[in-house]
Order: structure tokens, then C-alpha cells, then sequence
């Protein structure tokens, strides 16, 4: 998987976690300390490649805001990580690749 399609993972799990549940709620919280989200990509001719997303209890200040480690393994045993926080004011997911 390349730095490129790590990052774009990333964006559309972001993406997909900030969209409210439904129109009355609001924004709901998806970041959450030990939350795991699996994806399975498809490779073509019927095989796909398990991507899981972990979020741990771990910490870190970038900018002046705290954000939680993500750690994204793939099935293959390769894996990357990055970090995310949330502004349930703005109703984002934010990114910052690892």
C-alpha cells in the first residue's frame, strides 16, 4: 500500500466517521479510545486485503491540540499510523498522517 492510498484510507475513514447518524443528532462522536474499524479493499479477481484501524488511549500535542494515535494494520502485517482528533463543534475529523 503506498503513502498515497494510506492517506486516502485515512480521509475517507474520516469522512465516513464525521457524518452524523441522522439528521436530528446532531454530530455524533466516532472518536473513540480503543474503537477498531476493519475495511476489507477489494484487489480484484475476488481477493481483498483486510485494513484495520485502531484507535489507542495514547496522546499527542501537534499545534496545540491533543490528538489520539491511529494505528492501521494491514492483513499482511505491514501496517502505518497516524493521528486523529475530532471538533465536535465544527462537526470534523481531522487527520494528521503519522
Amino acid at each position: 500500500m503506498t503513502k498515497y492510498s494510506r492517506y486516502l484510507v485515512g480521509v475517507i475513514f474520516c469522512l465516513l466517521a464525521s457524518m452524523p447518524i441522522s439528521a436530528q443528532s446532531g454530530f455524533a462522536q466516532t472518536v473513540i479510545p480503543g474503537a477498531t474499524w476493519t475495511l476489507e479493499i477489494g484487489q480484484g479477481m475476488g481477493s481483498n486485503i483486510r485494513v484495520d484501524h485502531t484507535i489507542t488511549c495514547d496522546t499527542t500535542t501537534i499545534r496545540g491540540q491533543e490528538y489520539l494515535w491511529v494505528i492501521t494494520s494491514l492483513q499482511t502485517g505491514c501496517g502505518s499510523g497516524g493521528f486523529v482528533r475530532e471538533d465536535s463543534e465544527a462537526g470534523q475529523c481531522l487527520l494528521h498522517p503519522g
